[in-house]
């Protein structure tokens, strides 16, 4: 699945790009991916540049933001390039008898492991609501998130 930039990561790419200042944006050392029971689009002042603050974030018992890595991007197709995650994403398990409860829909890739003050880089949306039963774990396959820029 295809993740859509924030506004600020759009805005530090070009000026990484163009060799301007970051705005005081800094690039992660560790990127996270957080379950979304709520789409931030719907929930954000700005809905292409949501905020940590503004984001409807899985609450469940077991649940915390997982590390996400990528190889590096790569041109498969001639005028476009991609980057994909290189490592299984778990989540959980979840021990409530309800396990992970309500439906993830959407991801988010993060910058910080928890908390709300940081930077929201990208957000996906599932291709279809994620739970686990109670004593399982939600898993993101490799190469299952993908950023694509042409």
């Amino acid at each position: 699945m295809s993740g859509n930039l924030t506004d600020t990561t759009d805005r530090a790419i070009l000026n990484w790009i163009t060799g301007t200042a970051l705005g005081g944006w800094t690039p992660p050392t560790t990127a996270y991916v957080a379950l979304l029971t709520v789409d931030p689009a719907t929930t954000s002042a700005i809905p292409t540049d949501p905020q940590l603050s503004e984001l409807t974030e899985l609450a469940a018992t077991g649940y915390a933001r997982q590390i996400v890595t990528f190889n590096a991007a790569t041109s498969p197709l001639e005028g476009t390039s991609q980057i994909q995650n290189n490592n299984l994403v778990t989540f959980g398990p979840f021990t409530s008898a309800s396990g992970s409860g309500t439906p993830a829909t959407f991801g988010a890739l993060v910058n910080v492991a928890s908390g709300t003050s940081g930077e929201v880089i990208a957000v996906w949306e599932w291709d279809t609501p994620i739970t686990a039963p109670q004593n399982q774990s939600i898993t993101i396959p490799i190469s299952n998130l993908t950023f694509t820029q042409q």
